[in-house]
C-alpha cells in the first residue's frame, strides 16, 4: 500500500512555521523587556538652573529687528 503522504508534510510545514512564528514572537518579546541603564555625564546630571538669561533675551530680540 502506498501512503500519501501530503498530509505528513502539510504537519511538518504548519508545524515549522508555527515555531518560526513563536520564536520571533519570543525574541521580539525579549528585545522590548530589555531594559539598559542610561550612562550619564556629570553635566547631563547636575541641576539645571531654572532662571532665565534676561539681557540673551534682549539681545535675540534686538537681532531679530
Amino acid at each position: 500500500m502506498k501512503k500519501d503522504h501530503s498530509q505528513e508534510i502539510l504537519l511538518i510545514a504548519v508545524l515549522a512555521i508555527t515555531v518560526a512564528f513563536l520564536y520571533i514572537f519570543i525574541s521580539i518579546h525579549k528585545a522590548l523587556q530589555k531594559t539598559s541603564k542610561p550612562v550619564l555625564t556629570p553635566q547631563e546630571t547636575r541641576i539645571l538652573d531654572p532662571k532665565l538669561d534676561e539681557s540673551f533675551l534682549k539681545e535675540l530680540q534686538e537681532r531679530r529687528i
